[in-house]
């Protein structure tokens, strides 16, 4: 899935890459952090996912969002938003984009909104999603079993498979089995990426409301 990764701030383009990657296989990620290498990529590539940040195209994100659909017209687009409102000033873009995301949301939220663009082709924050929503709606977390919970918990704390199967009284192959099914649940595919979903899940719950 070719996707365009057009945003002037290195490190939010790098994260968005990195995000990018960890949710979807099969990403071919481009990028472009000027109006130029904007227009070029848009004129020769086709694209799927076009993640353009409305600090790169400064006042003129109604002009360059109507030229890049006149050209892309398959392409599903997400907006990033230097602040909350910023998407609501430009209602004629909102009819033309496929979603919207907000540099202050907390990374869980942002996280989500990214996950809900890439593998559904939209997300609206603005006005759909509260600035800070209940923990409870959005924690993947919430959505394991109690034993998966136990198992999880202790995956976090460091304790490989068959130290958990002895300290449990269970099985090796039904520990693995309740871990393969955790890490489903989660989107997941490894601990590195489990430590990172449970740090911005930690995050968002100490963000204040």
């Amino acid at each position: 899935m070719n996707t365009l990764f057009a945003d002037n701030n290195l490190f939010r383009r790098v994260g968005s890459i990195a995000l990018a990657k960890k949710i979807c296989n099969g990403i071919t990620e481009y990028e472009a952090n000027t109006n130029d290498r904007l227009s070029l990529l848009v004129k020769y590539i086709k694209f799927e996912r076009i993640i353009l940040s409305s600090s790169l195209v400064r006042d003129n994100l109604t002009l360059i969002v109507r030229r890049i659909r006149k050209r892309q017209k398959k392409a599903r687009i997400l907006i990033i938003n230097e602040s909350e409102n910023q998407i609501v000033s430009y209602s004629d873009v909102q009819d033309i984009v496929n979603g919207n995301i907000c540099v202050d949301e907390p990374l869980i939220s942002y996280e989500l909104g990214l996950r809900s663009f890439l593998l559904n082709g939209e997300h609206f924050s603005v006005n759909k999603i509260p600035s800070h929503p209940n923990i409870g709606s959005t924690n993947p977390f919430d959505s394991l079993s109690a034993n998966e919970q136990k198992i999880i918990h202790r995956i976090l704390n460091g304790e490989r498979v068959s130290d958990i199967a002895k300290t449990l009284q269970l099985s090796i192959s039904t520990v693995s089995t309740y871990k393969m099914r955790a890490f489903k649940k989660l989107t997941v595919e490894n601990v590195p990426q489990l430590k990172h979903l449970f740090e911005a899940i930690t995050t968002f719950k100490t963000t204040p409301a």
